[in-house]
């Protein structure tokens, strides 16, 4: 299993297809029923789907290699005890899908494709998208329970725990899990209140992140914080807003995690621990959620 798509909402279908398509340079492969389907470079199955009706998480999609596992990925789902919702859309060549909902709303799928390519094939990359992602990385998201939100994934799909970052007197504010050994496609952190703080896309290497910098620049759009490395993952991170608000991520050298290691703690309020190039915090404006 492995994360398969985000699906969120936008105020303005149409703005927001351009935007990801001709600043981000992802690929439109499908639409219908007032949404819009794009991919990353890699492959031709669609990674985000956009819906109108205003900016934030719709749900976020776990995908299964065959019918088997998606068997037992829809067992566990659906024996987790998490309410059950109604899956809105399937979109173009998902052939099953299930959904439930986090104790702070957010829903979670496991769906099962018809043909889908796993594998990167950078030779097949559009020109005119050099240099975009390459995948989807993973989603974060705001939650006013922390541990609630850990151990439904857990029970839901089986995610590992990376890290947790812990504050004396505050508990858990924060947690990254996994499906794989990519240190997390999952992240999660403490807010007043429920909704999304970013979805993410993978680039090469950290020089591809800089490279995106200058590409978001060349396209007139600002962005809202690093070029920096973050200290859980220690991925290298740039993010920016979509047009409807929205926070996107361009990430790389996300750490690799064996499935048997423990999780790690890190503790207190150091600014290190979002970006360990710099002994400052981010913006205020990173805090806000949609």
């Amino acid at each position: 299993m492995r994360i398969d798509h985000f699906a969120i909402g936008v105020e303005d279908v149409a703005a927001a297809t351009e935007w990801y398509r001709e600043t981000i340079g992802l690929r439109e492969v499908g639409g219908g029923d007032g949404r819009r389907f794009l991919g990353c470079g890699g492959r031709v199955d669609f990674d985000l789907a956009i819906e109108g009706g205003g900016n934030g998480l719709r749900h976020v999609a776990y995908g299964c290699f065959d019918e088997e596992e998606y068997e037992a990925a829809a067992a566990r789902l659906e024996g987790s005890g998490l309410g059950s919702v109604e899956v809105a859309f399937q979109g173009p060549g998902v052939e099953r899908a299930v959904a439930v909902s986090l104790p702070g709303g957010h829903v979670v799928q496991v769906v099962l494709r018809e043909g889908v390519d796993h594998y990167l094939r950078v030779a097949h990359w559009d020109a005119k998208a050099a240099g975009s992602p390459r995948e989807i990385d993973h989603v974060n998201i705001a939650v006013q329970d922390v541990d609630a939100t850990v151990a439904a994934l857990d029970a839901a799909l089986g995610l590992r725990l990376s890290d947790l970052h812990n504050v004396d007197g505050h508990g858990n504010v924060g947690a990254w899990m996994r499906a794989g050994d990519r240190h997390h496609d999952f992240a999660i952190i403490r807010n007043r209140a429920d909704g999304l703080h970013h979805v993410a896309y993978q680039l090469a290497d950290a020089a591809d992140v800089i490279r995106f910098a200058d590409r978001l620049a060349m396209a007139g759009t600002t962005a809202e914080y690093g070029v920096g490395r973050h200290g859980p993952g220690s991925n290298v991170f740039l993010y920016v807003r979509d047009p409807s608000g929205n926070r996107v991520e361009l990430t790389a050298d996300m750490a690799s995690v064996p499935a048997g290691a423990p999780h790690r703690v890190w503790r207190g309020t150091d600014p290190s621990i979002v970006n360990s190039l710099a002994p400052y915090g981010p913006p205020k404006t990173f805090w806000e959620i949609t």
